[in-house]
């Protein structure tokens, strides 16, 4: 389900994709960061995750991660593989430490756009389809999924949405069960300013 936070028409424009893939993966007894372990199709978990965006309009992908996730030689498989799935440019910022949150290490992709435009946030590990037919650049929205869809989904560690009386997204909840409703982990806004 696509909930868009205000309806602004059908205008369509081309937006850059920010993938934040600089978490510290702590659930996971492992020193391979989440998005470079291997999708039983072959592909790294961050390739696969973009194979059905391809064919959203994006501009460019900048994925945010830390410097000592990627060698050199990782760095530009990781942006030839990214730029051949998603058909567009693709660039890396790289951190030398860690940000405090996810919107933190969202603000240092922002920072390296060239210009105020519509962006896609997505999750690093997982995949996410939607039809193009919904997909306005012009609104703020997020992508969600009825559990009572997938019930083999485990649900304790995923994010939930919560919708107020009229159908509008009105609060999300890390980790906690609150609803029917979870964040696929695909976000849009209109513009990178509305974000920050």
């Amino acid at each position: 389900d696509l909930v868009r936070s205000r309806g602004l028409g059908d205008v369509y424009k081309r937006q850059t994709l920010i993938i934040p893939a600089a978490g510290l993966s702590t659930r996971y007894p492992t020193d391979l960061p989440k998005f470079l372990w291997r999708h039983p199709e072959g592909d790294t978990m961050l390739v696969s995750g973009l194979k059905r965006l391809a064919p959203l309009a994006i501009d460019e992908a900048i994925i945010v991660t830390l410097r000592t996730y990627l060698s050199t030689q990782a760095q530009r498989e990781i942006v030839r593989e990214s730029q051949a799935t998603l058909g567009c440019n693709v660039r890396l910022a790289l951190l030398d430490a860690p940000t405090p949150s996810m919107v933190d290490t969202i603000a240092v992709g922002i920072n390296q756009l060239n210009q105020d435009g519509p962006i896609l946030i997505k999750d690093t590990d997982n995949t996410v389809e939607i039809p193009l037919a919904q997909v306005a650049t012009n609104e703020n929205f997020i992508v969600s999924a009825d559990l009572r869809s997938f019930p083999d989904v485990p649900a304790a560690n995923k994010s939930f949405v919560e919708f107020d009386s009229f159908g509008m997204l009105s609060n999300i909840v890390e980790k906690k069960i609150t609803s029917n409703y979870i964040n696929t982990g695909l976000v849009g806004f209109a513009s990178a300013a509305e974000f920050l």
